[in-house]
């Protein structure tokens, strides 16, 4: 933290600040609405998380029925706050971000432990219920490592369809 202190107390190290290597990296799946569970009979919300702790950006995120429908998440590029957002658990201190991908602002998820299913999530209500088994849908968003863990997760609530990727770490 400071060349001229003592550098052998471990109170005079701090990380590196690296936040500003990293690139932003498209995620994206599609696929038949299958093997899912849920306790009610529609599935309502999309989870978003990292899969063990660490910290990231998201924007752009994009839930939709087949390849080409509409996108059913509210407030999906943050240029709007955190509303309709959610964050629960170990990912309570995520807020929104001053800069995304091409756009003024994103999601800034800060994870302390690992995605779960419900308890630990940020989470968005999905802007009907139009998706049901058997369909096909699309899940997408953009991602950049901050620190920690280098993969998120976008799942639709019951674990009907998930995107998930590794996001680039900076080689330095």
């Amino acid at each position: 933290m400071d060349p001229r202190a003592n550098h052998r107390l471990a109170a005079n190290w701090a990380d590196s600040d690296e936040t500003q290597k990293s690139a932003w990296t498209n995620i994206e799946t599609g696929g038949v609405l299958d093997n899912g569970a849920n306790y009610g009979t529609s599935i309502v919300n999309a989870q978003l998380g990292l899969l063990d702790v660490g910290e990231c950006l998201v924007d752009n995120i994009e839930v939709r029925s087949g390849t080409n429908g509409v996108n059913l998440v509210k407030n999906s590029d943050f240029e709007s706050g955190v509303a309709n957002w959610l964050f629960q658990g170990c990912m309570l201190r995520s807020s929104q971000e001053n800069s995304g991908y091409a756009s003024g602002h994103s999601l800034h998820i800060r994870c302390s432990d690992r995605l779960w299913t419900g308890v630990n999530s940020c989470q968005a209500d999905l802007s009907n219920n139009s998706l049901a088994e058997g369909q096909t849908a699309t899940l997408r968003f953009k991602a950049r490592w901050l620190r920690g863990w280098p993969e998120v997760l976008l799942r639709l609530n019951g674990n009907w369809l998930e995107a998930t990727g590794a996001l680039p770490i900076p080689a330095n």
